[in-house]
Formats: C-alpha cells, structure tokens, sequence
C-alpha cells in the first residue's frame, strides 16, 4: 500500500533482543486486523440515524458493527427431534473481554452436527439454531522452554501450536427453545452468538418433519446499498377481487419468491405471506382498520415487510405451513421514500420497530367501512377502482371558459406523485377540456392556461357526455387541488380518483409487481 502501512506492525531496530513475546504481538496483531477487515464485509456502514434529515444526520451516527455469515449451513430433518445442520462459518461482533490487540470480530466455524430440539408444547413456538463463537486448542507439542535467562535453566512443557475456532461441544451450535404460545415470538439469543435459523414448532409435531423452518441470518449488501431499505423482487400484492368491500374484507396475500433489502441485510425467502392464513398484521398503535374511511372516499394505508436483525419477525402460513422470515404490517404511517424506511415507528408483537421495516407497498380501506379494499397492483400504481356513483369524485360546475379548481382530493396518499383519474364531462356544447395539477402553490400554473396543454384532455363533440381516462402528475407537498381549463360555462364536470402510484424503491429498475 503505497504511503502507508496496510496493517499494525512491531517496531524493532539492530540493537534490539527478539524474543518470542515480539512474535507473539506480531501474530496477534495480524490476525486481529485480518478479522477486522474481513468483519468489515459483513459489518459495512450502518447508519445509526434512521431517518436522516441533514447532513449532520449522516457524519454523526458511528455506525453499527454487523455479524454475518460468509459460508451458510443447511437444515436437514433426521430422525425424532433431531435435525443435521451443515458445515459454516462467519463472524460475530462481540466486544466484551477484547484487548486492544485482539478483533472484535469473533470467527465461528463448525462442521456438520446433528442437534436436538425439545418436544412439541400446548401451543406452537418458535426456537432459534444458533452458533456461539468460541476457540479449541488443535495442537499442542513439548517444548524445551527458557524459565531463566540468567541460569539458563531449561524446562520441557507442552505448549498450544493450534487454536481455531471452535468446531464442536456448546460453545459452537445451540437451540434456543421458544415460549409456546398461539402467536410466538423468537426468543432471545445468547449474546456473542448469530442465529442460523428459525424453527417453527407445532403443537401437534410428531417428529422434525413437522418443522417448518427458514434462515435468520442474511448476506450485507454491497456498496451504495449497505445503508438502504427496498424491494430487489417480488412483494407483488394481490387482493381477492370477488369480495364485496361494502359487506367483507378483501384477502391480501403476496406469494412467490422476495427479495427485500432492509437496513442493508439482503433477506430472500420464499413465502406466502396471507392475511387470512397468516403473514399479515396490523400495526396495533395506528391501524388502519381502527376507523372507518370517510362516506364517500378510499381511506390509504401503507404495507411494509418487518424482519432482519433488528426485529426478527417471522411469520407462519397456517394453510401450506411455510414459515417465513419476515411479516407484512400494515399501518397508516406514512414511509419516508428518501429511506425506503416508516416515517415513525410501529407497533407489533415483539416492539417498536422503525430500522427494521421496508415499505413495500399501497392499500386502502373502502369508503364508509372498515374493510379492505381489494385493489390491482401493476406499472407502479395501485388501482382501487371507483367505489361506485359519487364515491372518490370531485364535481365541478364550471363558470367560464378558463382554469377553475375541480377541489382538493379526500385522502390522497402524502407519498404519491401520480393519480389515475377518469375524467367526465358533460359539455353545453362542443369544445376542448384540459386536466392538470397544482402549480405548488394552490393555483393553476401559468403555462398550463390553454386546454390543449392539460395532462388528461377531453374533446367534447356536439356536447355529448364524454368519459376519458389518464394520469395526473401530484408532486408531494403541492396544493393537492386538480384544475380544468377550457370549455364552457356551466359544463358538468366530474374527475373520478381510481387509483395511485404507490412510489416502491425498487432496486432492480422495474416496478412492482
């Protein structure tokens, strides 16, 4: 490395006596700055600030170390309760008893094993595989050792050549059994150890086939994405289209195989996350279906994915029993977009979590009930339909021929940017309307004043009714009012709101589904 050292070194001149205490330091040094800069894969930039808002924000968080895994086991059933995890290694951040010549980055290591669980409880649980780090001495050898310099006395002992990480006994693999209960919880792990998988026990289990199990721990994302939440694939929400939302809830399920990145950790899973079978709750401090939605229009509601490290929140189908490391809550806490993260924390089984949540989507409950709307997620919007006559519509008798307000849409979600709107107007005579948004400041923008420059224009021919639909751009923090410009007095003009963007941070270039 050029104009520096790469690593800590040991200082020694000509004159000076080398004895093995120096080779020791030497050895110590290299191998905690070997393990610090392999930990530093796994532990990469971790913002300590949640939702930064400033630069502050960003040069005064120090960043959270990570544990990881850099060769990951496999769950194999075997007979009784007893499972075969596979060989694997990785490092666990753990500071407690650490020199200043020694990494924090403890290395695990251990070779395939077979572990045991305890039997089935009352009611399911959930335990966690876990490995412990720990070190075994390999080699010893007999030595003839100086006691004395100065008599020159000489002693056989037997020395350690070899410590590595521990390969085996309990200080390597464990299980963490569960508290049995009707919606368990993952316990608590032991500290210094990384969790290797979840395990869901049933109550009626009669041998480790009956487990449904997934993984705990995931890989780091590379840089830029280290520090950011998002959706790589998958999350593609479906609804029950058939339910009547006036009367019953819409099922929302999102099956198939997810990539989700939160706070960093690159979770992928096969789920099938359902809110009538299981994988989908609700945030018990500001659910969405605590009250109704307004008579006459779609209340929105935001959907996120909670799991990874910071809140361990698996989920378990109880209709194809796949057990999944994440569950969708859904909220009416608004996502910050620039983080991919809630703008505030939310409340589920095992806490408040903020850092571990990803927004993942858009919902809505159906106008003047407490039910879930059934919904169409496709080309980045979430589309809710019109309610019904006089639902989701602002109506407009028009005065003149220029721009006038059509009004303000009822509960438009702060996050979206377009709405798809159908737009109906009922022309005194034959003429040109244009459809467009605020200026910014609650007016209608200057450049927009002839009917030809709208973003959803409707030719009225011979002043028959004229139904056209289109999309109209609302930047965040706009007035929210929706203008038409053009036309004729007295016009009956009606804009009906069917749908949103969603705004999802997609890594992979495309939009959800």
């Amino acid at each position: 490395m050029a104009g520096g050292t790469p690593f800590s070194q040991v200082g020694f001149n000509a004159r000076e006596e080398f004895v093995s205490s120096d080779v020791m330091k030497m050895q110590n040094l290299i191998d905690r700055d070997l393990q610090n800069a392999r930990g530093g894969d796994v532990g990469a930039l971790d913002s300590t600030t949640i939702n930064p808002a400033n630069a502050v924000d960003l040069t005064a968080g120090s960043g959270t170390p990570l544990s990881g895994l850099d060769y990951v086991p496999t769950f194999t059933v075997a007979s009784g309760f007893t499972a075969t995890i596979g060989a694997g290694s990785g490092y666990v951040y753990y500071t407690p008893g650490v020199t200043a010549d020694y990494s924090p980055y403890q290395v695990v290591r251990w070779g395939q094993q077979v572990v045991s669980f305890s039997g089935p409880s009352g009611n399911p649980r959930i335990d966690v595989v876990c490995a412990v780090a720990g070190t075994q001495v390999t080699a010893t050898a007999s030595r003839n050792i100086l006691v004395d310099p100065v008599a020159r006395t000489v002693s056989a002992q037997t020395v350690n050549k070899v410590i590595e990480p521990a390969a085996g006994g309990s200080n390597t693999l464990q299980i963490v059994t569960g508290t049995a209960a009707v919606s368990p919880v993952v316990p608590s792990i032991p500290a210094g150890s990384i969790p290797l998988f979840y395990v869901w026990v049933p109550s009626t289990a009669v041998s480790s086939a009956n487990f449904s199990v997934c993984r705990a721990s995931y890989r780091r994302a590379p840089y830029p994405f280290s520090a950011m939440s998002g959706v790589v694939s998958g999350m593609g929400f479906k609804w029950d289209l058939t339910a009547d939302p006036a009367s019953t809830t819409a099922a929302m399920i999102a099956n198939g195989f997810h990539h989700v990145v939160i706070d960093g950790e690159v979770i992928e899973f096969y789920g099938n996350l359902d809110s009538a079978a299981g994988g989908v709750i609700q945030d018990s401090g500001n659910n969405p279906f605590g009250s109704a939605a307004a008579a006459t229009w779609n209340k929105p509601y935001y959907i996120y994915a909670v799991g990874g490290r910071h809140n361990p929140l698996p989920s378990f189908n109880t209709a194809d029993h796949i057990l999944s490391p994440v569950t969708i809550v859904e909220s009416t806490v608004a996502p910050n977009l620039a983080t991919g993260r809630p703008s505030a924390t939310l409340t589920v089984p095992t806490g408040s979590v903020q850092a571990g949540a990803v927004y993942v989507g858009l919902g809505f409950v159906y106008r003047n009930t407490t039910n879930r709307a059934p919904c169409i997620m496709a080309n980045g919007m979430t589309y809710f339909g019109a309610g019904g006559s006089g639902n989701n519509v602002l109506s407009l008798s028009k005065v003149g021929t220029g721009a006038e307000s059509v009004g303000t849409p009822l509960n438009k979600p702060a996050l979206s940017s377009r709405m798809f709107v159908v737009a109906d107007v009922t022309g005194s005579a034959a003429g040109s309307l244009a459809f467009f948004p605020d200026d910014g400041g609650g007016a209608a923008p200057p450049s927009f004043s002839h009917a030809s420059h709208g973003f959803v224009a409707i030719d009225v021919v011979n002043a028959a009714q004229t139904l056209t639909t289109g999309e109209i751009p609302c930047r965040p923090g706009d007035g929210g009012q929706v203008w038409v410009n053009g036309g004729h007095a007295s016009d009956a003009v009606a804009v009906v709101f069917t749908g949103y963007e969603h705004g999802v941070r997609m890594f992979n270039g495309q939009v959800n589904p």
